[in-house]
């Protein structure tokens, strides 16, 4: 899956930064990539774009080696967009059901190498339902 979207950007990111070993861009993008089996793709783009900006907004910070590190702030933000994102996992897991959420192992299936494309919705192409 292509990430579009900033915050699910600035996540993979923030957690791939927390990881040991320090790591740069390339490889940082490498990591997120190895980790979700191919699953997740961050463009070269969007990795420092991203990067940029957390460094920008000092939850990162750039060593002098060109490698990232997690700032006491960023750890801080990285473990409140976690129970952020495990909270809507749940939730939408509620709703869909059978859906592997943050905690329970997900199940192997054919669509895991198949690349599908996620945006973010559009401002004002809401419908109403009901």
């Amino acid at each position: 899956m292509a990430v579009q979207a900033r915050a699910e950007a600035d996540l993979l990111i923030l957690g791939a930064v927390g990881q040991e070993p320090p790591a740069d861009g390339f490889a940082l993008r490498a990591r997120v990539q190895e980790q979700t089996r191919g699953a997740v793709a961050l463009s070269e783009q969007m990795t420092f774009r991203t990067l940029h900006r957390l460094t920008r907004n000092r939850l990162v910070r750039k060593l002098p080696d060109r490698t990232y590190r997690l700032t006491a702030v960023g750890e801080r933000a990285l473990e409140t967009r976690r129970r952020r994102w495990e909270r809507t996992c749940r939730a939408i897991g509620a709703v869909l059901g059978g859906v592997p959420t943050p905690g329970r192992p997900e199940e192997p299936d054919d669509d895991a190498r198949t690349p599908a494309r996620v945006a973010a919705p559009e401002a004002g192409h809401s419908r109403p339902h009901g």
